[in-house]
């Protein structure tokens, strides 16, 4: 499916004359300059109370009060470079493992919800105010773990449970978690104890995932494959229109070679350990 993400974005943006390379200005407004990154603590802060997780950035010598937690870098992507400590035993250990003196962690306590579900979305360009598309996956883990860390290298398997909700249950989820943030496009990591308490608000928010998150909807391999490229096409389709408005409104910032940069010092930095 990645393959068919890039193959249809291109393909939109070239039809309707946006430039493709411009894929990284969908969230620009939100990229740390002075870490030359999108940081996780920055985005977080922007997450209502009710709704985020208390999260700290890590400092050697530290030990929680209250496990479990999960040590994660500022910036990343797939769950890479994510560890979960359990007691204190567990957290010292992980922590003279971690490259902290070179990258930034976050110490983050565990949402203990039953469910794990991801909201995807695309910010409509014809109406800002609502969405374009919108899907929710469900995120299933080996074991009976409950805080698993969830991603695409780290044993999950996905299930699109979008169909679960109605059009005003998909409206209220939206009028949530649009007030977050004015973001283009986003996958927010929620955890709760039912479907129902998604649509209610009652939910904590993981992680936003804001630089070109993939839909995880399209590794449900239940669907066909023929109805997931339809979606990716979609989605891109709008994705295409939101770079083609962002690059006809305002000068594009350099952000992308930065942002590569940071992705290979963190793989870098995490094959160490």
């Amino acid at each position: 499916m990645r393959f068919w993400i890039v193959y249809y974005f291109i393909l939109e943006a070239l039809r309707i004359g946006a430039k493709p390379w411009h894929f990284s200005q969908a969230n620009v407004a939100f990229f740390d300059d002075e870490k030359g990154l999108f940081s996780k603590f920055q985005i977080e802060k922007l997450i209502p109370e009710k709704w985020r997780l208390e999260s700290e950035v890590f400092r050697p010598g530290q030990v929680p009060g209250e496990f479990p937690v999960f040590l994660k870098p500022e910036w990343g992507q797939n769950s890479r470079g994510v560890f979960r400590a359990d007691s204190d035993v567990d957290f010292t250990k992980i922590a003279g493992s971690i490259p902290g003196d070179k990258i930034t962690y976050l110490v983050q306590r565990a949402a203990k919800g039953r469910k794990q579900l991801d909201v995807f979305y695309i910010r409509s360009t014809a109406d800002p105010r609502t969405y374009g598309t919108i899907s929710i996956t469900e995120c299933l883990s080996d074991g009976n773990e409950q805080c698993p860390i969830c991603g695409i290298y780290k044993g999950t398997w996905y299930s699109d449970v979008t169909e679960k909700f109605s059009k005003g249950d998909l409206e209220r989820i939206w009028e949530n978690l649009e007030t977050i943030g004015p973001f283009r496009i986003a996958r927010v990591e929620t955890k709760c104890d039912s479907y129902r308490d998604l649509v209610e608000g009652r939910f904590k928010i993981v992680e936003i995932n804001i630089f070109l998150p993939m839909p995880m909807n399209v590794l449900d391999e239940e669907i066909p494959a023929k109805v997931r490229r339809a979606f990716v096409r979609k989605s891109m389709r709008l994705l295409a229109e939101q770079v083609k408005s962002i690059s006809e409104t305002r000068k594009p910032k350099n952000i992308f070679w930065r942002k590569v940069a940071a992705h290979f010092r963190l793989a870098g930095e995490i094959k160490k350990t």
